[in-house]
This record gives structure tokens, sequence and C-alpha cells, in this order.
């Protein structure tokens, strides 16, 4: 919410599908609709949630769209953007291979845009279309989300390129297409887990956090963004003569200045220490 987002779909409600309640907006109040056969925090699916994502809460819930099914995506209103500078991002963890299929993962084809979002691409890598230009739904990013695992998607939209992020815990990947992009209207309603060009086209697994921002994130804003997912807290305490460390993830730091130089300390949570220097300083660093 920090980096002003046009929308977000949290997704995290756990109201019956069967009964169309809302998918609320966090950012812009445009409430969307879960369709009848889309599954959520009522069926308990699960988002991105701690020890893995220590930057989401416990209870968070998400989204699970379902292969050749009917109706079990989420539509959400028109954006109204009319612009070719914005930044699209999403959270997904695929049930497996899509197979043949190109499923949308949020993709608008209503109102005046012809098409409009992130989807896949042939050999399940993570692809885009902007006004349904060959040049953007044909380019190959070789972004491959692992199946079963959370990864965070971005796809950031400027007047001569595009920039597609995907970033897991297995390492952090971008691919760019150096293309003119027009302004698009996405003047109409989009949906969460498929694109309308076919009901072959849905999303066969979970999709969590969709969040629209009418600006283009630079790569360290983009990188910020997903290690908020990674929040880390580093206890210390004293005990004796000892100060003991301990920590979630990531790879523990120490300086004997604040402003450095930092060292790798390869040891494992949690771990003793006994600074022999006027001054200790730790941090952790996450993937």
């Amino acid at each position: 919410l920090a980096a002003n987002p046009v929308a977000h779909w949290r997704l995290n409600e756990t109201g019956n599908s069967a009964t169309n309640p809302p998918a609320y907006d966090y950012a812009g109040g445009l409430a969307g609709r879960y369709e009848s056969a889309a599954l959520n925090g009522f069926n308990s699916i699960v988002g991105p949630q701690p020890t893995d994502w220590t930057g989401f809460e416990s209870n968070n819930h998400a989204l699970q769209s379902t292969a050749n099914t009917d109706q079990s995506w989420v539509t959400v209103p028109a954006l109204n953007l009319n612009t070719n500078t914005v930044t699209l991002t999403l959270w997904l963890n695929p049930n497996g291979s899509q197979g043949f299929s190109t499923p949308g993962l949020f993709v608008t084809r209503h109102g005046s845009t012809t098409a409009a979002g992130i989807a896949y691409q042939v050999s399940d890598q993570i692809g885009y279309n902007w006004n349904d230009d060959p040049a953007t739904w044909q380019f190959q990013s070789s972004l491959v989300a692992p199946a079963n695992q959370w990864s965070f998607v971005a796809l950031v939209i400027e007047p001569t390129q595009a920039t597609l992020y995907l970033y897991n815990t297995n390492g952090l990947a971008s691919a760019n297409n150096l293309v003119p992009h027009a302004n698009v209207a996405w003047d109409g309603t989009a949906r969460i887990g498929n694109d309308e060009n076919n009901v072959n086209r849905t999303f066969d697994g979970i999709i969590d956090e969709v969040a629209v921002f009418n600006y283009a994130f630079t790569p360290e804003q983009v990188l910020s963004l997903y290690n908020a997912a990674l929040s880390v807290t580093l206890n210390i305490q004293k005990v004796g003569l000892n100060a003991v460390l301990d920590w979630p993830k990531g790879t523990l730091l120490e300086a004997n200045d604040v402003a450095g130089p930092w060292t790798t300390n390869n040891t494992t949570s949690p771990y003793t220490a006994r600074p022999t220097a006027a001054k200790k300083f730790y941090r952790v660093q996450v993937p």
C-alpha cells in the first residue's frame, strides 16, 4: 500500500464463492466478484504464509482457479488506466505444468482494450499481452514458475519496453522485451485466473495479492516489494557475557561499524557470540 497502487486485491476473503461474494480492493475501492466455481478461504485455500513468507499473516488465504473449469476465477471492474506506463504484480503457485494451455493470470479483453495483462506463454513461460500486439504476446521470456511453490511475478510496461520479473526462493530472474508499447485504456472488466479468450485458458493453481500501479517500477522497487514478503526479525539477547542471536532465514552478516565493511558469518541460527571488539553490529541478508 505504501507504493500507492491503483488497485490491490488481496484475495483473502472467506465467503462462499457459490454465492459470488466480493473480492475487495484495498486501494481503489474496485471490488471484484468471486465466480461460483472459484475456491478461496472458505475452501481453506492458503496463500503465502510464515514460516516461508514471514511478511504475510499466518491466516493469509488466496484464490484457486481450476483448469478447464468455467466460472473458477475472479472478475474485477475496469481500471481505466489509459496509459503505457504501468506495473502489474501478483503471487502464483501452479499446481503443475499448464500443458498446451496458455492460461491468463490477470487479463482484460473488454471495453476498447482488445487484450492486455499477464498470462502464460508456450512451455509454461510467464508472458504478457499488451494491446494484442503480437510482439508482446509472442515474446518468450524463458521464465518458468516452479510447480507447487510460491513465486512473485511483476510486469512493468514502459513506452519503449516491458520487463517481466519472476522471483522465488530459487532465485531472482527477469526478461526484457525492447518493443514500443501503446496506451491501453483497460476500460472493461478483467479476470484473475483466466484469459477470457477461452475457458480452456483458465489457470490451474493459486493466485494471491494482485496489484496494479499507474507508474513503472524500477528493479529496486520490484525487489523491495518481494523482500517485504521475506521480512526477517533478528533477535539478540544477552546471556551472561555472550550474545545469542536467532533469525528465521537468511545469512548472518557482521561488522565492527554500522557503515561496514560487512562480512558473512556462515553460522546457522541460533548463534552464540562473545564479541571482543568495542562495537559489533549484526544484520541478516535474504535473497
